[in-house]
């Protein structure tokens, strides 16, 4: 069931993310990496932008439930007799990914979230005043 919401969550914030296409004032103009001062309400207005900041953050939540499953999967109900290191290849593979994915994901889901907070309700996290443009390029490129 996990694995079905993390799914679902993943389709529903990719759809999210695309429909910001289809709104009035078109898509997100700040490009596929959002750098902060080219991503705030000013300079960047409509609502493609936002469903494009909600659709990832969505997605990136779906991604961590599931890698959270593949993790738990992977150490706590193999078959009997199965040790770690009697795992096929790809099983170790995965089970790696979902570690990388867990340290990586929620830093940009939160990185997100703040972004919206400053686009909707003036937060100031990035603010560029404050080194905030800085603050977002390295929380970007840390998932990158």
């Amino acid at each position: 069931r996990l694995n079905m919401f993390a799914y679902w969550l993943y389709l529903f914030g990719s759809t999210i993310a695309v429909g910001g296409f289809l709104t009035p004032e078109g898509a997100a103009d700040f490009g596929w990496f959002a750098y902060s001062p080219l991503s705030d309400a000013v300079r960047s207005p409509g609502a493609g932008a936002d469903m494009w900041i909600m659709g990832l953050a969505l997605s990136g939540f779906g991604t961590i439930l599931g890698s959270v499953n593949f993790i738990t999967t992977i150490i706590c109900m193999r078959a009997p007799g199965m040790t770690m290191f009697r795992m096929p290849i790809f099983v170790w593979n995965v089970l790696l990914t979902g570690v990388l994915v867990l340290l990586a994901f929620p830093v940009l889901a939160a990185a997100l979230f703040a972004l919206e907070a400053d686009r909707k309700f003036g937060a100031h996290v990035f603010d560029a005043a404050n080194g905030g443009a800085l603050l977002w390029q390295h929380l970007f490129w840390f998932f990158g």
